[in-house]
């Protein structure tokens, strides 16, 4: 019979410990890393959907602006009073 014991971080661990461990480890980098991956992922678009509805806001707002000045100069039965 033989006996390995893996000795690390102050204490010491049979070698099928170890590998329960350092498995534990991996999937909880894995784990981190994912959710900074979504994290990056989800900013971007996000980012991206912010420009593009700030544009379009921006748009909207200059085609009004040009819109009432045309009207403006326009007299029309509606601008009749009186």
């Amino acid at each position: 019979m033989l006996v390995v014991e893996v000795a690390g971080a102050g204490d010491e661990r049979t070698l099928a410990g170890a590998a329960r461990t350092l498995a534990e480890r991996v999937n909880s980098g894995r784990a981190a890393l994912t959710g900074r991956e979504r994290e990056v992922f989800t900013r971007f678009v996000l980012g991206g959907v912010a420009e593009e509805l700030r544009r379009r806001v921006n748009q909207a707002g200059q085609l009004v602006a040009a819109m009432n000045t045309r009207l403006k100069g326009i007299k029309g039965v509606f601008n009749k009073c009186g």
